[in-house]
């Protein structure tokens, strides 16, 4: 397999310090959102092992809290194409729905995105 290019993990910044009370405040608070920004989505993340059919599958996850995005990860197939049909879910709060193209059966991993 090939490497990656063009990707690379983002990481917090760190805090420049000026001396500058006006300028290290402003720099501190773009830190805090930029940290807010980059660990908060996925640090809520419940991953759930799934198995796929054709078509459009509706998932029970089980959470105490709706579910209103997701990302999965399925292993790399030729033609196979997993997609979110969450907007078209009445329950969002009960289900999570994927819709699998391509293929009449594959496993993915997905990553749970409950709303907090």
């Amino acid at each position: 397999m090939a490497k990656s290019r063009g990707v690379r993990r983002v990481a917090t910044p760190a805090q420049a310090w000026t001396g500058d009370a006006k300028i290290d405040r402003a720099q501190g608070e773009l830190s805090r959102a930029v940290r807010e920004v980059v660990s908060n989505p996925l640090s809520h993340a419940v991953a759930l092992e799934v198995e796929l059919e054709w078509g459009v599958n509706r998932l029970d996850h089980g959470l105490a809290v709706p579910v209103a995005h997701f990302l999965y990860a399925a292993p790399s197939s030729p033609g196979v194409s997993i997609t979110s049909a969450q907007a078209d879910n009445p329950h969002p709060d009960k289900q999570v729905w994927v819709e699998l193209q391509g293929s009449a059966a594959a496993k993915a991993l997905l990553f749970l995105l409950p709303v907090t």
